[in-house]
């Protein structure tokens, strides 16, 4: 018994350190945990049918076979134009489109988003597309450009762009995603011109931005430019109404107004004077030429999306007659040219005799309170002028005199001239710096424009603001509204301090 109890015991041991001896080899021949995290993308590696492939049976089912498993994302997959009864089944790398039968002598494009993911979570990043036609020929229409924020004159990245043969814009005949520089191609595209649709998408699936082209475009066309804006179908709201003094109503929204669509009734009473505060462009101040201590007002009022809205309210006049003559928004008195056009703006509508020593500006009215100061672009260079407001008075009689010193940029500024014909009456030019959060606008003279302008990398826009709302509008769907004509210059513009850039558009 202890014999075949000591063999026993040896046999166990032996087993014992087999089996350690097959777990350790296993683990050479294993990746070791902890290892390079995977980041790379999904990437298509074939295809059925074959990109450009010609006479494709109609019942013929789509494959797309990728690099590595992706997640279950059907709605990443877009066939255009579109098939009936399409089912979209994902199994590991490999994914079947079945439909009713494709139609004769056709073109079909079929697009992965940008947003598919493989099972880490690598988002492919980019619209990856395939073409095919059941006849003997393949669509080669296309159509390219750039999506455009209108305000912040920013490109926009993952936009949808559409092309529709009609305003109705009910049926999309190609649709593509715009790149990270804002780039997009509509490939594809039978011979004929196309409206354009952009829209970025919120969560939900409703368009949060949209723009469309100003006209339909030709295949073929490039450098098409499409500025979008957030769409907006509210009215603005007044937050307050109060009495700036006992013949004049403050008045705030909550977002900028457009001033020629603001009107009031108040019996009895005639509406002088309307403006923006100086500081505020959401509030506006209306004077009348005179007010009870108490009043019914009505009042109608839009914004520049023509969305309207109207109130009535009962007012107490509590207020003080006004006796502070007006004042300017720049309180420091100090003006510094940087453009043709340089606008004073005071706090109230005002009158005044104008003054100057050396002559290197003229000087407008252009509203009740603004002022503007027409420069001479061949100034020396830091060079102080005196500008003498004599009689400086308010529509009450208080009155004022005002001297202001005007100075030219010092050598830190460089000037920028574009020579270019207009290509609109209310044409505006932008010029937005790479480096720094900031843009300026351009003074025009004929067909020239100039600024002074910090050092540095600009990109130049140009625009027709037919609304006279300072940005290019991105136009509307439902009711149909042409965007205003909008474009980029090709190339950076590289301004240096104290000299002279001058560029041909």
């Amino acid at each position: 018994m202890y014999i075949l109890d000591s063999m026993n015991n040896r046999n166990i041991k032996i087993l014992v350190l087999m089996l350690i001896l097959i777990v350790a080899g296993c683990a050479k021949i294993q990746s070791p945990p902890g290892g390079p995290i995977d980041k790379t993308p999904p990437k298509i590696i074939e295809t059925t049918p074959s990109d450009m492939e010609r006479s494709v049976d109609v019942d013929a089912i789509i494959t797309i076979e990728f690099s590595e498993g992706i997640a279950k994302y059907p709605e990443c997959f877009v066939v255009q134009p579109t098939l009936e009864d399409m089912k979209i089944s994902i199994k590991g790398r490999k994914v079947v489109i079945k439909h009713s039968l494709f139609e004769e002598k056709a073109t079909y494009v079929v697009s992965v988003l940008p947003t598919l993911t493989d099972l880490r979570k690598n988002m492919m990043g980019e619209t990856r597309s395939f073409a095919f036609s059941t006849g003997e020929s393949i669509n080669s229409g296309l159509i390219g450009g750039y999506v455009y924020e209108s305000r912040s004159f920013t490109h926009v990245t993952d936009a949808i762009i559409e092309a529709y043969e009609d305003i109705s814009f009910n049926d999309v005949i190609r649709s593509t995603w715009s790149g990270d520089d804002g780039s997009f191609t509509l490939n594809y595209l039978p011979k004929g011109e196309y409206y354009l649709l952009a829209k970025v998408l919120k969560g939900d699936g409703i368009p949060k931005k949209i723009g469309v082209s100003r006209n339909r475009m030709p295949t073929m066309s490039k450098g098409i430019m499409i500025s979008i804006t957030d769409v907006d179908s509210k009215p603005p709201k007044i937050s307050l109404i109060e009495m700036r003094d006992n013949a004049t109503l403050k008045i705030s929204f909550d977002s900028k107004p457009q001033l020629n669509k603001v009107n009031a009734n108040i019996e009895s009473c005639k509406l002088t004077n309307v403006w923006l505060a100086p500081k505020d462009s959401s509030t506006i101040f209306m004077r009348f030429e005179s007010l009870p201590d108490t009043f019914d007002i009505d009042m109608v009022f839009c914004d520049f999306n023509n969305n309207c809205d109207s109130i009535s309210r009962s007012i107490y006049n509590l207020a003080d007659l006004d006796t502070v003559p007006p004042e300017l928004k720049n309180s420091k008195k100090r003006v510094t040219i940087n453009s043709r056009e340089v606008y004073l703006i005071f706090d109230e509508p005002f009158s005044a005799v104008f003054e100057t020593r050396k002559n290197f500006f003229k000087v407008e009215k252009t509203q009740s309170n603004i002022l503007k100061l027409i420069v001479d672009p061949k100034i020396p260079v830091s060079d102080v002028e005196t500008l003498v407001l004599d009689s400086l008075c308010d529509e009450f009689e208080n009155c004022k005199i005002e001297s202001l010193t005007v100075t030219y940029p010092n050598r830190t500024l460089g000037q920028l001239w574009v020579r270019t014909p207009k290509f609109c009456e209310s044409e505006i030019m932008l010029a937005k710096s790479i480096d720094k959060i900031e843009t300026y606008n351009l003074s025009d003279r004929e067909n020239l424009y100039w600024a002074f302008i910090p050092e540095g990398r600009y990109l130049l826009f140009r625009f027709c603001d037919e609304d006279n709302n300072g940005y290019p509008s991105s136009g509307n769907i439902d009711p149909f509204e042409r965007s205003e004509k909008f474009e980029i210059y090709k190339d950076t513009i590289y301004v240096r301090g104290g000299w002279e850039t001058e560029v041909i558009w």
